[in-house]
C-alpha cells in the first residue's frame, strides 16, 4: 500500500511541476463558464486555451529558474532549470501550434481578445522580471494573475454569448475572480520564507504576512456575502447548482486559510488550492 502511495505521490508531483493540474482547472473553469452562459464556442477553444496557459506558466517558470540559476528552494524551479534545454524547443513548438490553431479555427473577435490578453501577459512578464525598471517589479502581481486567468476562462464564452449577462451570472464571474485571487494569495502567504530568501516580490514579501492573512480573511468574507446575496435573488434552479459549487470552493479555501500550519505541511495548501478548481467540472455531471 505504501509503495502504491509513493508511486501516486511521484506522479502527482510531476503533474504539478508540469502545471498539468492547472490545465485541468482551466478546462473545468472554461466548461463551467460555457455551460453557465449556454453558448456555442469554437470547438478547439479549450485546446488553444490550455496550450496558451501552459506556455505562460512554463515560460514564467523558466525565466524565474534562470534568474535563480537553479538554486531555488522550490522543486518546480529546479526542475525547469535542469530541463531548460529540452523545454525550450517544446515551448517554441507549442507556441507555433497555438498561433497556427488560433489563426485557422478562431474568429476575428476572439483573436483580438487573444492579442489584448497577450499584451497584458507580456507587460506582466516584463514588469515581473524587472525589465521595466526596479520600481515596476511589483505591481500587485497577484491581482494581474487573477485578472488574466479569469479573463482567459470567461473571455471566449462571453464573446460567444454576445449579450450582457444577468446579475446572477455577473456575480458568479466576480466570485470566480475573487477565488482565483485567494488562490494566488494563499501561495504568497505560504511561500513567504522561500520568496524572501530568493528575493521574489509578492504581496506577502512586500507588505508582510500579517496583512496578506487579513486580506485573505476579508476576501473569504466578501465572497461568502456575495454568495448569500446571489441565493437571495436566484430564481433559476440551474444557477443554484453553480453557486453550490462556488460555495464549496470557498469553503475549502476558507479551511486552508483557517488552518495554515496543517496545510503548510508537504505543500498541502498548494495541492488543495489548485485541485479545488476541478470542482466547476461537476457542473457537467450535475447538468446545467
Amino acid at each position: 500500500m505504501e509503495r502504491a502511495w509513493n508511486i501516486i505521490s511521484r506522479i502527482y508531483r510531476i503533474v504539478r511541476i508540469l502545471s498539468l493540474d492547472v490545465l485541468a482547472g482551466v478546462f473545468c473553469g472554461y466548461t463551467f463558464a460555457r455551460l453557465i452562459l449556454d453558448c456555442e464556442c469554437p470547438p478547439l477553444t479549450p485546446v488553444i486555451l490550455c496550450l496558451t496557459v501552459w506556455l505562460i506558466y512554463t515560460l514564467d517558470h523558466l525565466l524565474d529558474a534562470r534568474a535563480l540559476k537553479g538554486k531555488s528552494g522550490k522543486p518546480v524551479y529546479r526542475w525547469h532549470y535542469e530541463n531548460r534545454k529540452i523545454l525550450r524547443p517544446i515551448l517554441l513548438a507549442a507556441g507555433l501550434a497555438t498561433v497556427g490553431l488560433s489563426l485557422v479555427f478562431l474568429p476575428l473577435r476572439i483573436l483580438i481578445l487573444g492579442c489584448m490578453m497577450g499584451g497584458l501577459v507580456a507587460f506582466y512578464t516584463l514588469a515581473h522580471q524587472g525589465m521595466l525598471g526596479s520600481r515596476m517589479t511589483y505591481l500587485f502581481k497577484e491581482g494581474w494573475i487573477c485578472i488574466i486567468y479569469t479573463a482567459g476562462i470567461w473571455g471566449v464564452p462571453l464573446l460567444s454569448y454576445g449579450a450582457v449577462p444577468d446579475i446572477p451570472v455577473l456575480l458568479s464571474i466576480i466570485i470566480y475572480l475573487l477565488l482565483v485571487l485567494i488562490n494566488v494569495l494563499i501561495y504568497s502567504y505560504h511561500d513567504y520564507h522561500t520568496d524572501c530568501r530568493e528575493s521574489q516580490q509578492t504581496l506577502a514579501t512586500v507588505y508582510g504576512r500579517k496583512i496578506t492573512s487579513h486580506l485573505l480573511r476579508l476576501l473569504i468574507l466578501s465572497v461568502l456575502m456575495l454568495i448569500m446575496v446571489a441565493f437571495l435573488i436566484l430564481d433559476d434552479q440551474a444557477m443554484v447548482k453553480v453557486y453550490i459549487i462556488l460555495l464549496s470552493i470557498t469553503s475549502v479555501m476558507g479551511l486552508i486559510i483557517a488552518f495554515p500550519r496543517f496545510f503548510s505541511k508537504n505543500e498541502r495548501y498548494g495541492i488543495l488550492a489548485d485541485a479545488v478548481f476541478f470542482l466547476p467540472g461537476l457542473l457537467i455531471w450535475m447538468g446545467s
